[in-house]
């Protein structure tokens, strides 16, 4: 998981790159969107492991409303 991240960081790293030698764009702009892509690929991998983690409690019954 943590491979495609980076994997992911290094691609959008080489497209910053190259698009700017086509444009100036800031460098921090670059930066900002970097981050923020990194951002949500890491929200969504945690949202999914919780929703996993739900689900085996509740085959579980650990849930009071399913014990009573």
């Amino acid at each position: 998981m943590a491979e495609t991240v980076k994997n992911i960081q290094g691609y959008i790293g080489d497209v910053i790159s190259k698009s700017r030698t086509l444009t100036n764009i800031p460098l921090y702009k670059d930066i900002k969107f970097m981050f923020s892509a990194s951002a949500l690929l890491t929200n969504k991998k945690k949202k999914k492991f919780k929703k996993k983690k739900n689900l085996v409690f509740r085959k579980n019954g650990a849930y009071p409303d399913q014990l009573c």
